[in-house]
């Protein structure tokens, strides 16, 4: 019997502590997710000061892969000339689900050029990872102009 009530109470515990728990993960979820936006953000400023220019880019993929590529000209731009993400990096977008939630996903405005937060909107980016097989990959070079 006394068994019975230490496995009763510490399933209380458990479950207890799931629900204080849950919405730390998720608050966790969002910071990681924001310091992916500002570390993307900050690579666009790098890439646009360096001569790239992405008036082009049209999606979140699209500005992901114009960040993994290389300047076409190494020897007359001025400053930095690789990629200015790591090749492996990938989006994981949001299924069906989790659009229609309230979920935290960074979505790419095209009017601004730049990745920002939000709960709302379609083709959310729910985080990012690496993929491996993607090291090898080669992402083109981009013509980027000298700024004087």
């Amino acid at each position: 019997m006394e068994l019975l009530a230490t496995v009763g109470a510490l399933g209380i515990l458990l479950t207890s502590s799931i629900v204080l728990i849950s919405p730390l993960l998720s608050d966790v979820r969002k910071v990681k997710l924001e310091n992916s936006v500002t570390s993307l953000n900050r690579a666009l400023d790098s890439f646009i000061a360096s001569g790239g220019d992405p008036s082009t880019v049209t999606s979140a993929a699209a500005a992901i892969a114009k960040l993994k590529s290389t300047a076409s000209d190494k020897e007359v731009i001025a400053g930095y000339k690789g990629s200015y993400v790591d090749p492996r990096l990938e989006a994981i977008m949001q299924d069906a689900t989790e659009q229609a939630g309230n979920d935290w996903r960074a979505l790419w405005v095209d009017a601004d050029k730049r990745f920002m937060l939000s709960q709302t909107g379609s083709n959310g980016i729910r985080g990012f990872h690496f993929n491996d097989a993607l090291v090898n990959t080669d992402f083109g070079q981009d013509d980027r102009e000298v700024v004087n």
